[in-house]
């Protein structure tokens, strides 16, 4: 029941994020809810326990996050138990310019 950073990045100055959603392939799983922490400023906490009792463990966000390049991310997350193998992912693009995908 404490609150742990699951990601903690700093983007590329190329690239853009943007996360729209939430999904979960855990049978039982245990994170309860996640909090965003974009370039210093705290976004609302997150309640995901609801999309678990939908067929497909998925939510999407009334408003995507985007993060511009250059900017801090941090994500957190708060469960039930303490847990290193949770199947648990973000639903969102990566949009890169034009010169960092030619150069990768």
């Amino acid at each position: 029941s404490t609150w742990v950073d699951i990601v903690d990045i700093t983007l590329s100055n190329d690239l853009y994020v943007v996360i729209e959603g939430v999904f979960s392939r855990m049978a039982d799983p245990s994170i309860t809810a996640i909090k965003f922490v974009v370039g210093g400023i705290d976004f609302p906490v997150i309640n995901i326990e609801e999309m678990y009792t939908w067929d497909l463990a998925r939510a999407f966000f009334e408003e995507p996050i985007i993060v511009k390049p250059s900017t801090a991310l941090k994500i957190r997350a708060v469960g039930t138990k303490a847990s290193t193998a949770e199947h648990f992912g973000f639903i969102g693009h990566t949009i890169a310019k034009r010169p960092f995908l030619i150069k990768e």
